[in-house]
């Protein structure tokens, strides 16, 4: 797991593709903050890099709908799709209970296929950017709206003295 522009990136979640068989994708998903501190997600949508999720049986993935998007960018990624799945009748607690639901909805089909699929792979954390820029906080509404590729401020470059 990283955080991205704003994103949480989730890598390698396991899914079943229309081919019925398993494959892995990073899943996006929109931090919500608020003065410099983490708060319960606004939104219940997330972004996907894989191919339209399936059940084992290869039907259509069951709890999360799914909006096909031609965005260019998201977090540096490059999303075929945005996901829309939450608990019934209420909102996420907390990004933990966010990500570990669309990860269930994700991986379980693949799981049935192949015990062995996980996203659990012991992979080192991605590093996060040092430099945040000229804002006291990380810019989150970006994220959001998919903006974060146009929102980049580039490095100052440094004249020879």
């Amino acid at each position: 797991m990283a955080l991205l522009d704003g994103m949480l990136v989730i890598s390698h979640v396991p899914y079943v593709r229309a081919a019925g068989s398993v494959g892995r994708a990073d899943l996006l998903v929109p931090l919500a903050m608020q003065g410099g501190r983490v708060v319960a997600p606004r939104e219940h949508q997330a972004w996907w890099t894989g191919t339209a999720p399936k059940e084992a049986d290869g039907g259509p993935l069951k709890g999360v709908s799914i909006q096909h998007v031609a965005r260019a960018c998201v977090a540096g990624m490059p999303p075929a799709m945005m996901l829309c799945g939450r608990i019934r009748g209420r909102e996420f607690r907390d990004h933990l209970e966010f990500v570990a639901t669309y990860v269930a909805l994700l991986g379980a089909p693949a799981a049935a296929l192949d015990p062995r699929a996980t996203a659990c792979t012991r992979r080192r954390p991605l590093p996060m950017a040092t430099d945040v820029g000229p804002f006291a906080y990380v810019d989150t509404a970006s994220s959001r709206a998919a903006l974060g590729a146009v929102t980049v401020i580039p490095p100052t470059p440094q004249l020879p003295v």
